[in-house]
């Protein structure tokens, strides 16, 4: 999530602000500019909701936050607590209890490196099941309410991700350059500093997935139970190489998918979120298997020459030891 100081003070003060749809919509934006400050901040692309910001000056280093425990069906959300330099170090979350009481409570502390009590609460919102929009929730602080005017979400604000490589610049692939050649050797690097690289801010509410692509090949995905997808979204979004989605927006609802094979090398990223928006419990990810395939023997052809320059490139899931070239 880019920080623009002025634009914060003037939008997300008094309301939920979702910077990412004003800046994709508004004629007067920067979209290009707003891309890469995206691409440094928040990397991976959350194509599947978009985070709606509030911001507030405590007038102390603790403070009690309340958020309104919305609970209707087809809806999950989760609010992220941020403070310290860039308003990037997570405090916290809390997330949408559908049998618990009115209020969420969180008891946030702020940081050292907290800039004159400033702080920054995130809400992602994931509609389900037919459910289009909604309203986002009331915040309190301290007993106080401080939203001034309501804010709705609707699913139709996420269509300006499938237009996002219309900004792609040669700077946007420079700064993401590292991306595809890490996942591809993934196998060679430590789990957790990988994760650090792919994911500096990720969700901590969220279970994830990811891995690359090689041109020609096919994400396929296998869920090995349909309990899961009773309990959980599972989300998928396909990205190039300067991690900008070119198939956005995915929703995984079949306990078998596969996606149009990929016209440039790539990568993927999955989330997998509770639908009461709960945590998720990390023990999902064995229940979720990714591979690559290809479609037909001329692309198995035209790929030939491409698996050698890459040599044993391991499939999408850590535990796996079976490689794409020995399998597919």
């Amino acid at each position: 999530m880019a920080i623009n100081g002025k634009e914060y003070i003037t939008h997300a003060s008094s309301a939920w602000y979702d910077l990412l749809y004003a800046s994709y919509v508004n004629p007067k934006k920067r979209p290009v500019y707003d891309t890469l400050q995206s691409l440094a901040f928040g990397p991976r692309w959350n194509t599947h909701t978009n985070p709606n910001v509030f911001v507030v000056k405590l007038k102390s280093s603790t403070a009690t936050i309340e958020i309104e425990n919305v609970r209707l069906d087809g809806l999950s959300f989760q609010v992220v607590f941020y403070s310290g330099r860039f308003l990037a170090t997570t405090l916290g979350s809390v997330a949408a209890k559908p049998d618990g009481s009115e209020w969420l409570s969180f008891e946030a502390t702020l940081p050292p490196s907290a800039r004159e009590g400033w702080m920054q609460m995130i809400i992602r919102v994931y509609l389900y099941g037919g459910r289009e929009k909604v309203t986002l929730p009331r915040v309190k602080i301290d007993g106080v309410e401080m939203i001034e005017k309501t804010t709705e979400f609707s699913r139709d604000k996420m269509a300006f991700n499938h237009s996002l490589t219309q900004y792609q610049r040669p700077i946007h692939t420079a700064l993401q350059w590292h991306v595809f050649p890490l996942l591809t050797c993934r196998w060679l690097l430590p789990a957790a500093w990988l994760r650090k690289i792919y994911l500096p801010v990720g969700n901590p509410e969220t279970q994830w997935k990811y891995g690359a692509i090689i041109e020609g090949y096919s994400l396929r995905c296998e869920i090995k139970s349909q309990s899961l997808l009773d309990a959980h979204l599972v989300f998928c979004t396909i990205l190039n190489r300067a991690s900008i989605p070119t198939n956005p927006c995915n929703t995984i609802e079949t306990l078998t998918h596969t996606f149009p094979p990929v016209l440039q090398d790539s990568h993927w990223v999955v989330r997998i979120v509770r639908k009461d928006g709960n945590t998720t419990d990390p023990s999902v990810q064995n229940l979720v298997h990714f591979d690559l395939v290809l479609e037909s023997d001329d692309d198995k052809k035209s790929s030939a020459s491409k698996m050698k320059d890459y040599g044993a490139l391991k499939t999408a899931d850590d535990d796996e030891e079976s490689v794409i070239g020995h399998t597919i």
